[in-house]
């Protein structure tokens, strides 16, 4: 059951424990840059994989990275350097900003684990010497670490957040007998 507090604009999720609408503006972006993170890492891990199957070769590699930079609506001046705007560099549209993003919503809101989660994945990143991800087999290795990594913080979430015993069936009775 949700409670109104007297403040308009707060809810109580559950007995004592008031979500406020900035404490829920920031769920919500940590969600979205969560999301983004990981839609960017996928989309360069189908990208690698095509060019391996294309042939492998550098230039196909950069085009089907500069399909996806443009997908996502990145302008990339380099070509060669679609990998790394993708990876670091793009303020709005780059792995690494993307979480960068995310802890900052996190830190208002969520546990310190899912911080050392989400600090992990983003030392990762910067960690990654510019010529780590030059071939298709390196783009692939690298998305799919950064995919493990920020699937880390989502079990950091889920075990945080929502990880509760299994409700005894008297009180699975006592909730449904309440709603009636």
């Amino acid at each position: 059951m949700i409670q109104m507090m007297a403040e308009p604009r707060s809810m109580s999720v559950a007995k004592d424990n008031w979500l406020t609408d900035s404490r829920a503006y920031n769920l919500i972006w940590l969600g979205r840059w969560m999301e983004r993170a990981e839609s960017i890492a996928r989309g360069m891990d189908t990208a690698a994989k095509q060019a391996l199957r294309e042939g492998g070769e550098c230039d196909t590699l950069v085009d089907c990275l500069c399909d996806l930079a443009s997908s996502l609506g990145v302008s990339v001046e380099h070509r060669e350097d679609v990998a790394a705007e993708l990876l670091l560099r793009n303020s709005g549209s780059s792995i690494l900003q993307s979480l960068i993003k995310a802890r900052l919503s996190a830190t208002q809101v969520a546990p310190v684990e899912l911080m050392r989660a989400l600090t992990e994945a983003i030392l990762e990143l910067e960690l990654l010497p510019l010529e780590a991800f030059e071939t298709p087999q390196q783009i692939i290795d690298v998305a799919t670490a950064v995919i493990a990594k920020i699937a880390d913080a989502g079990q950091v979430i889920e075990d945080e957040w929502f990880d509760r015993e299994a409700l005894s069936d008297e009180e699975i009775y006592r909730r449904f007998a309440q709603q009636q």
